[in-house]
């Protein structure tokens, strides 16, 4: 099955832990994505700061500075437990110095997707740290990439990280969680 760079980078993020994407109002150039791989879309101006402590964070935003920084505050306080991944509509997929959009923020990775050839190892790369480290992510897409075919498959990241449920619901494991990072 063909899929472009954009479907393919965001069923990675739905078979990750990625229930819902934080947006704009006024919707995202990559909502197709989102709605053919399940995920469920919701304006980043009323987010329910009800998240399950398994649920990973996704924000899709505009590459202006002011739009990143308000994301990523309030990444920490919706997804205060788990990790986020912002992804970031770049105007082109040129080059771009991310230590100018990033610099005021810390991600455990960044990337730009230029290429449908190269975009499969670096999506994978940078939700294997975010897992990982359990700390935001940066992620650029350019419109014109994420409508590109990705090419046939080698073999790709499988998700071999679970969320890991402890006690009988959801707040005793974010219990857990909280008591856990106390120690951190």
């Amino acid at each position: 099955m063909t899929s472009t760079v954009g479907d393919y980078l965001f069923a990675k993020l739905a078979e990750h832990g990625v229930r819902r994407v934080l947006g704009p109002r006024g919707g995202t150039l990559f909502i197709g994505s989102i709605q053919r791989n399940n995920l469920q879309y919701s304006d980043i101006t009323l987010p329910s700061r009800n998240s399950n402590c398994y649920e990973v964070g996704a924000f899709v935003i505009s590459s202006q500075a002011e739009d990143l920084s308000e994301s990523y505050n309030g990444g920490s306080l919706i997804f205060p437990w788990a990790p986020v991944v912002y992804v970031v509509e770049h105007g082109s997929a040129q080059f771009q110095d991310l230590s100018s959009i990033t610099s005021k923020h810390h991600f455990a990775a960044t990337t730009i997707l230029n290429s449908p050839s190269t975009a499969s190892s670096q999506i994978d790369r940078v939700i294997r740290v975010m897992l990982r480290e359990r700390k935001p992510v940066y992620i650029g897409l350019s419109l014109a990439v994420a409508g590109q075919v990705m090419p046939a498959a080698k073999g790709s990241l499988q998700s071999t990280q679970q969320p890991v449920y402890h006690g009988d619901s959801a707040e005793e494991g974010c219990a857990d969680a909280a008591v856990a990072m106390s120690f951190i």
